[in-house]
């Protein structure tokens, strides 16, 4: 498969309420708390990177084709560890049965 890209986001909560975070497009969603902050990590195959966007009082964060994805906590410490690839909807298929799908 050759090297793994790596993405990193920090997102942090400055309001004085708890805050949902999702992260797609596995629709995993997290409280973050007042003050609080998470490491979202993708790491894939295919070039890339995470993407946050702002809706309402929510926040989206989106990986691309073929990554796993892990959050961390404020401490750094490993929260969740998402092991679900994503499939690669943007390369061509091929007979390849070695070939990243």
């Amino acid at each position: 498969m050759g090297t793994e890209r790596i993405s990193r986001v920090t997102v942090r909560n400055p309001s004085e309420r708890p805050q949902l975070v999702i992260f797609e497009p596995w629709a995993d969603e997290y409280t973050l708390a007042p003050g609080a902050a998470f490491t979202f990590e993708a790491s894939s195959p295919l070039e890339g990177w995470l993407t946050v966007e702002y809706q309402d009082h929510d926040v989206i964060v989106t990986a691309w084709d073929s990554c796993v994805g892990r959050v961390y906590g404020s401490d750094g410490r490993l929260f969740d560890s998402i092991d679900i690839r994503v499939p690669d909807f943007t390369t061509p298929r091929t007979n390849d049965p070695g070939a990243a799908v």
